[in-house]
Formats: structure tokens, sequence, C-alpha cells
């Protein structure tokens, strides 16, 4: 019996050499900002969590540059990794923002209308407690289909709570979701678009 893998779902994974270095100012550059900017995201069912979402786009802030532009290079090398034309992405986005997840925040499960998807992990905690970010599998939700033992390739399913510096790529159309964050310590991730030029 031969089996063929079909469709893979392609998640890049990419650490930012600079983040210890750089973590407590871009943490206090995030609150600092939280009583500078309006939240974003008006259209996201889970409106209580705080998002620069078309209101602050850290791409454009001096005190980001270095993680700016390792997040341009790594998605750029993950196009290269996975054989994706780059030459049609523009790397200079008009769509990022960050998250600031306070106890009992979270976000619905969701797509993006770009072509590329990042997220970075600035702040997190290592409880398991802490939010965690979810990967739906795109294998139709009506599929009946069960498995005596789940693995990476049939997971329904799939999540992640990375150390803090880990960077995640991903196609725009993978649904995920942050599950609800039941710890004190907030939780901060900046995440960006990538579009088509």
């Amino acid at each position: 019996m031969k089996i063929e893998k079909l469709f893979p779902t392609l998640l890049g994974m990419f650490n930012f050499n600079k983040h210890s270095e750089n973590r407590n100012k871009y943490i206090d550059r995030c609150v600092s900002s939280m009583s500078t900017f309006d939240k974003g995201g008006d259209n996201w069912v889970a409106k209580d969590t705080y998002n620069t979402s078309g209101t602050y786009n850290f791409f454009k802030d001096e005190c980001f540059k270095d993680l700016t532009n390792f997040i341009k290079q790594s998605a750029m090398q993950y196009c290269d990794g996975i054989g994706a034309d780059r030459s049609r992405i523009n790397f200079d986005t008009e769509d990022a923002w960050f998250n600031f997840y306070k106890k009992y925040d979270f976000q619905d499960y969701h797509i993006h209308p770009s072509v590329l998807s990042v997220v970075y992990f600035l702040k997190v905690s290592e409880s398991h407690e802490s939010a965690k970010i979810f990967f739906k599998s795109p294998i139709n939700a009506r599929s009946q289909l069960t498995f005596n033992h789940y693995n990476q390739d049939t997971f329904r399913n799939i999540w992640f709570n990375p150390p803090e510096g880990t960077l995640l790529i991903f196609d725009s159309t993978l649904e995920h979701c942050v599950s609800r964050h039941n710890t004190d310590d907030p939780r901060i991730t900046m995440s960006a678009n990538f579009y088509l030029k």
C-alpha cells in the first residue's frame, strides 16, 4: 500500500535572535501605545481584546525596525523554502498591529484577506492556562472520518504556545483562533498581513 500526502499545510517557524535585547523596549512601546491609539478590530467578534488593527501599524514605528526587518526576511525565506513566488508579494505592509490579551481575552476562528500572515510572540506565559494559537485543518469540517490514533497528518486542529521570540508564518486562508487567556500575566503578540503587489 502507498499513502500519498496531498495538500499539506505549511507553517513556518522562525526565532528572532535579537528578542532578548529588545523585549522590554517592545513591551513598553506596546503598553504606552495603548493610551495613545484607539482600539482597532471593530469587526472582530472578541471585542474586549485590545488590538491596534487599523489604528497603529508597528511596521511604521522606528522602535520596531529590527523586528520588522526580521519579519520581512523570514517571510521571504518562508516563500523560498516552500517554492512560492515572492516577487508577487508586497513585504512593506500597511496591515500590521499588536494584540494585548488580558485575563479572559480570546479570538474566534477567522482567516485574513491577504496572502501571508505572521504572528510574533512578544510576551507569553509558560502557564498551561495561557492562551494558545489554534490552527484548524483545511479538511472540510463535515468530514466524519475518525482515527484510532491522531498525528500531524490527521489532527482536526493543532495548537501552539511557542516561546517568546518565535515567529509563525502561514497562508492567510488557514483558519486560526486564540483560546481564552486564563492568567493574570498579559500576553502580547504582533501580527501582520502581506498582500499581492
